[in-house]
């Protein structure tokens, strides 16, 4: 009973990728794994300029199985876990085109901190978010300590961590975990209508937003700018912004030269 793996839909321009539920959406260590590297293949595909993560009707990811959890019972063990999904959530983190992640149901633990190294993420107002590992002893190890206070700011992950309590898709939203709340039957549709607007953008400025924005926030701000400049500079004369211009004066919607091929791929597993 739980998350028994995950299928693979490639549109024009977007790959969504759905959870598969059984009862209860816990995940494996395996799985998670191998959903975490899914998502950062499928966006390095040059025919997909978003990837868009949902869940099954009222459930996404409640976490991970706890008894897989109790089986790490070293030190060494549960460092060399926590590191090696840190990486994997690092990397899909640092990817050159945005996953988005569609929430309908409980995101807690792992799968907050799966959301959280997302880059944009949506919800339904029957949503909730918890990191709720202190119940059992423990702490978020997949990155949920820093990316969570970075996102709504330290005291409210504090507040969120130390009681391990769920908190609501309008706190979320208020706080600025999550960019929008619909209803479900208008999330994924929502979700893949700004996957589908991205994707048809200059894929190096949509690059260069999510490089900058993301490694600017790691350092001072004066890192920040000099890295911005630096991002902005690289376009310039670039057939995409010859060809945003050029749209720009001539009322028309641009085609950048750079967008995601707008080919209809199969399903894929």
């Amino acid at each position: 009973m739980a998350v028994t793996g995950f299928k693979i839909r490639r549109e024009t321009r977007i790959s969504a990728v759905s959870l598969e539920v059984e009862g209860m959406p816990v995940i494996s260590l395996s799985n998670y794994i191998s959903l975490v590297k899914t998502l950062t293949s499928e966006a390095l595909r040059q025919d997909v300029g978003a990837v868009v993560l949902t869940g099954t009707t009222g459930k996404f990811l409640f976490g991970m199985d706890i008894s897989a959890i109790g089986q790490l019972e070293t030190p060494e063990a549960t460092r060399g876990m926590s590191a090696r999904v840190q990486d994997l959530l690092n990397g899909m983190e640092k990817s050159t085109v945005p996953i988005i992640c569609a929430v309908d149901g409980n995101c807690f633990g792992g799968g907050l901190e799966l959301a959280l190294a997302c880059h944009v993420v949506f919800a339904t107002p029957n949503s909730s978010f918890a990191q709720p590992e202190i119940k059992i002893g423990t702490i978020p190890s997949f990155g949920g300590t820093q990316r969570l206070a970075r996102i709504i700011g330290r005291n409210r992950a504090l507040s969120a961590m130390l009681a391990g309590n769920p908190f609501s898709a309008r706190n979320a939203l208020d706080w600025g975990l999550v960019s929008g709340v619909f209803p479900p039957e208008e999330l994924l549709d929502k979700a893949l209508e700004f996957a589908n607007s991205v994707a048809s953008l200059s894929r190096p400025a949509v690059s260069a937003v999510l490089a900058a924005t993301l490694s600017g926030l790691d350092g001072p701000l004066e890192r920040g700018l000099s890295l911005e400049s630096s991002r902005s500079s690289a376009l310039a004369g670039s057939a995409d912004l010859r060809e945003g211009i050029m749209a720009f004066f001539e009322k028309r919607k641009p085609q950048f030269p750079s967008a995601a091929t707008p080919e209809r791929m199969t399903t894929g597993s």
